[in-house]
């Protein structure tokens, strides 16, 4: 599955918290993810967890 994440300061807010949520399933796996502005700075907090071992 591959996550495309918008930009904007409010809908990057928003999907955090959707991200946050997605993340609490065990059987969801990311191929990859893309973002703009807000969305990169996502993609990449998200991915950098991801690699550490957490959400």
């Amino acid at each position: 599955m591959s996550l495309a994440l918008q930009g904007g300061g409010a809908f990057g807010a928003f999907t955090w918290g959707v991200l946050d949520r997605l993340l609490e399933e065990t059987d969801l796996a990311f191929d990859s993810v893309s973002g703009a502005s807000a969305g990169a700075v996502n993609a990449v907090v998200m991915a950098e967890g991801l690699r550490r071992g957490g959400r």
